[in-house]
């Protein structure tokens, strides 16, 4: 079974500038919630907390909703192309 993965654009962004325009709408992370191989962490409702709420190092962030200045926060893109798997 072969499965071919077109691959993805990678942005880099000004985090300083993204979370002070968009704090309100930015939830943090204690964990990295796309790795779940060897013991994964629980996740739940609380996995993704606002600022205010938020203790404990960073490992994630996301903004809730869209962000409309986007463009404008990109520093860098990067297309990165996967190689076929083959089972």
């Amino acid at each position: 079974m072969t499965n071919a993965y077109p691959g993805q654009r990678i942005y880099a962004v000004g985090t300083t500038t993204l979370i002070g325009r968009h704090a309100r709408w930015v939830r943090l992370s204690r964990i990295n919630t796309g790795y779940a191989m060897r013991r994964p962490a629980r996740r739940g409702l609380r996995t993704f907390q606002p600022i205010s709420a938020f203790e404990g190092p960073v490992k994630e962030f996301t903004v809730e909703g869209s962000i409309p200045d986007f463009a404008e926060l990109v520093l860098s893109t990067k297309w990165v192309t996967y190689h076929a798997v083959t089972r």
